[in-house]
């Protein structure tokens, strides 16, 4: 199985970048798309905006118009756009409209950002609306050199999450529409964050996607892969969601809880050792939340 965990290129244009989610190596991927424009899926946070932009620098792009394809809105995918943007100018951010909205207005979601991560939060800055560009299925932004990029609709993570999917390259940016990846374990879990989670949607939009039968798929935490296994990994992302709704229905919620935690504890291991089990325990919990709707 090809699985890349290294930043560097993946393909002809395309480069994977560790953009250090949460301060951490190997936690938040990027991916840079060169054609006569640059397109950069999810910037990750603040700070990842920060590192990205020396990258590019060093890559001599930053004289090119910039495309930041945002997945959705939540501020680990979302924020480093924000920074970008106000600092490149030369560009602008292809999202969803919920995601545009909450870039344009941006209190309600840091206040929750910081609700849910302390100190390991980091706020969205304001962006003008001149550089805001709000696009839905079937949205296509043509980056030159062949590369024309189709937005897809994919709720479920949120109700605004967008995966993009290059035509040339068949390659797919998932952002977190299928799941937590990581390359060291070669497992995806569902990213079933609270209290935006809907299993139907996720489930629905999973299937959705795996009939492009994509060449190569970036996820955002973390890494990517290449070749015949990708059909493989999204496979296995559906099998493990539906191993977890087996278990929510066939169990009280506390063993269930519990039966999920034990069985997958070993399988999370993009993020640091202190923060993999608190991660695990709020996904678990929203996953639980939807279904108990």
């Amino acid at each position: 199985m090809e699985i890349i965990s290294d930043e560097g290129m993946i393909d002809d244009d395309i480069m994977m970048v560790d953009v250090n989610g949460w301060l951490y190596p190997k936690t938040t991927s990027s991916f840079i798309i060169y054609g006569k424009e640059i397109g950069i899926f999810d910037p990750g946070g603040r700070t990842s905006g920060e590192k990205l932009i020396k990258r590019l620098n060093e890559l001599k792009a930053s004289g090119k118009f910039m495309n930041f394809f945002v997945s959705h809105r939540h501020a680990d995918h979302s924020a480093g756009a924000a920074y970008l943007i106000n600092r490149i100018k030369n560009g602008i951010i292809h999202a969803h409209p919920i995601t545009i909205a909450n870039l344009i207005n941006p209190d309600k979601i840091n206040k929750a950002t910081i609700d849910m991560y302390g100190n390991l939060g980091e706020i969205i800055e304001f962006v003008n609306n001149e550089y805001l560009h709000a696009v839905v299925e079937p949205s296509k932004i043509d980056l030159g050199n062949g590369h024309i990029i189709e937005v897809i609709n994919t709720p479920g993570h949120t109700s605004d999450h967008l995966m993009y999917y290059d035509e040339k390259s068949e390659f797919l940016f998932l952002g977190d529409g299928a799941g937590l990846f990581s390359p060291e374990s070669g497992i995806p879990l569902p990213n079933s964050f609270p209290p935006s989670f809907k299993y139907e949607e996720y489930r629905k939009s999973l299937l959705k996607i795996m009939s492009y039968e994509p060449k190569i798929i970036g996820f955002s935490h973390y890494g990517s892969v290449k070749g015949s296994n990708v059909k493989k990994i999204l496979n296995l992302s559906l099998e493990i969601l539906d191993d977890w709704y087996k278990i929510a229905i066939e169990n009280d919620r506390l063993n269930a809880e519990q039966i999920i935690f034990e069985k997958y504890s070993n399988d999370l291991k993009i993020f640091s050792p202190d923060f993999r089990n608190e991660i695990l325990n709020i996904i678990i919990d929203g996953f639980f939340k939807n279904l108990s709707k």
